[in-house]
C-alpha cells in the first residue's frame, strides 16, 4: 500500500516543524479542501491559530483512569459514556455478546445527546465538565437507559453548584 500524498505532507512536517501544518503547502491543501466542501476556513485562520494548553479530563471505570481531551473536543463524550456504563453490571454480560454491545450504543448515544447540546468552546460553555461527569447526574441519566431496547434520548439538564 502506498499513501503518497501521506508521505509528502510527513517530509514536509519533519523538514519544517509543526509550523508547516498551518502556514505553506500543507495550510493550502487544507484550505482548498475547506472551500470545495463549502467550509469557511481559510490559510489565515490556519496561520492565526495557536494552540491553547490544557489540562486533561478523567473518569473512573472499573479500576481504570480514562483521560481525554477536555472540550471543545468530543472526548467527553466517551468519558460521560464510561460514567453511564458504570451504573450497569457490565462485568456479568459476555465482553462482545449483543447485551454488551447494546448497552455500549445506548450509553455513547445519551452521552451525544448531552455533548452536543453543551460542549463548544470553553469559554462559552453553560455548564462544565465536571458537571457533565457528574457520578450523581450520570447516575441518573442512567435510568434512561433500557438494557433491552433502543432509546432516543434528549440532552439533560446537569446541576451546578455542589453534590446537595
Amino acid at each position: 500500500m502506498r499513501l503518497p500524498g501521506h508521505a509528502k505532507t510527513l517530509r514536509l512536517l519533519a523538514e519544517y516543524g509543526p509550523r508547516a501544518y498551518y502556514e505553506g503547502e500543507i495550510a493550502e491543501r487544507i484550505a482548498a479542501c475547506s472551500r470545495e466542501c463549502g467550509a469557511a476556513m481559510t490559510v489565515d485562520d490556519l496561520r492565526k491559530l495557536r494552540p491553547d494548553w490544557v489540562e486533561p479530563i478523567s473518569k473512573d471505570y472499573r479500576g481504570y483512569t480514562v483521560h481525554e481531551i477536555p472540550p471543545n473536543g468530543q472526548g467527553i463524550a466517551a468519558l460521560i459514556a464510561l460514567g453511564l456504563l458504570n451504573q450497569f453490571d457490565m462485568a456479568s454480560v459476555q465482553r462482545d455478546a449483543v447485551e454488551s454491545q447494546h448497552l455500549q450504543i445506548e450509553a455513547m448515544k445519551l452521552a451525544f445527546a448531552d455533548t452536543y447540546r453543551y460542549v463548544s468552546d470553553p469559554r462559552t460553555m453553560e455548564v462544565t465538565s465536571e458537571q457533565m461527569l457528574d457520578d450523581s447526574y450520570l447516575k441518573e441519566r442512567a435510568k434512561l437507559m433500557d438494557p433491552t431496547g433502543a432509546t432516543k434520548f434528549d440532552f439533560g439538564m446537569p446541576r451546578s453548584g455542589g453534590t446537595i
